[in-house]
């Protein structure tokens, strides 16, 4: 009564796994995940949807690096961002 199902390798853990990653069909589980979307899978906060941070990365997978991503500067009320 299992369902048997594609996966790819998750090695983040994030539950993107990797692009480039092989597909394998199973019951699921382990360092698997169900689509292959991560656009880097050695870095946890890289993936589909996640938020765009000033870091010279594409954070969010869409292939652009730090679009709308503003640096903030400065502790407290002097706190501005760039």
């Amino acid at each position: 009564g299992l369902t048997t199902m594609t996966t790819w390798p998750d090695v983040d853990g994030d539950g993107f796994g990797a692009m480039s990653g092989a597909p394998m069909s199973g019951c699921g589980g382990g360092n698997r995940a169900p689509n292959n979307a991560d656009c880097d899978d050695a870095v946890r906060t890289t993936f589909p949807g996640a938020a765009e941070t000033c870091n010279m990365r594409d954070d969010d997978c869409d292939g652009q690096v730090d679009e709308g991503a503003k640096i903030r500067c400065g502790e407290g009320w002097c706190a501005r961002l760039g």
